[in-house]
């Protein structure tokens, strides 16, 4: 692995830093091997679902496996490509915006991870109050997902404290430079 500028050479392709920043969260807040019957998703592993993986192969024409039995480097490629690069979050320069809207992709789909996004123009603590409310909504429908509350609340209290370090030390370099911008303008 090597780094050039906010690319990052990885498994023979490169990526981009913030890539691999959201991808380290949300692989921090997925399991391992699931195949739970109240679970959407089904046979899941590392947060891919066999169902969108399925997809995923006959989309790019690549060779069906079980989803448990993929290596990093196809992890990484998949989610770069089914949740990073469709949900927008390539777009989107600020890394804590494009984590937290890359994890609401990956957790809801990138449909309504977009909608939700784009409904909270940009705000942070607008979307992850967007997002709660999706998941209470869900429960409020099917409640057996209950069961998945604590874990997505835990998740969206994560995203929260990311945000918030990334504002406090963003409004702390503001107020430097303010400062010497200041100093700087003081004649003698």
């Amino acid at each position: 692995m090597f780094i050039l500028s906010s690319l990052i050479y990885y498994g023979g392709k490169m990526y981009d830093k913030n890539f691999l920043h959201a991808l380290n969260f949300t692989l921090s807040q997925e399991g391992g091997y699931n195949n739970d019957p109240d679970d959407f998703g089904k046979i899941t592993y590392k947060g891919i679902t066999q169902k969108t993986y399925d997809y995923y192969v006959k989309k790019y024409g690549k060779k069906h496996k079980n989803v448990s039995q993929l290596s990093n480097d196809e992890i990484m490629e998949f989610f770069y490509h089914e949740f990073w690069k469709e949900s927008g979050a390539d777009k989107i320069r600020n890394s804590v915006k494009a984590t937290i809207l890359f994890d609401s992709a990956v957790l809801l789909g990138t449909q309504t991870a977009k909608s939700l996004y784009n409904k909270s123009n940009g705000n942070m603590n607008k979307f992850l109050d967007y997002r709660e409310n999706y998941h209470k909504k869900v429960i409020q429908k099917y409640p057996k997902q209950k069961k998945y509350e604590q874990g997505w609340m835990n998740r969206v209290n994560d995203l929260r404290d990311i945000a918030d370090k990334y504002e406090t030390l963003s409004n702390a370099l503001t107020e430097e430079i303010s400062a010497k911008k200041t100093q700087q303008n003081v004649s003698f």
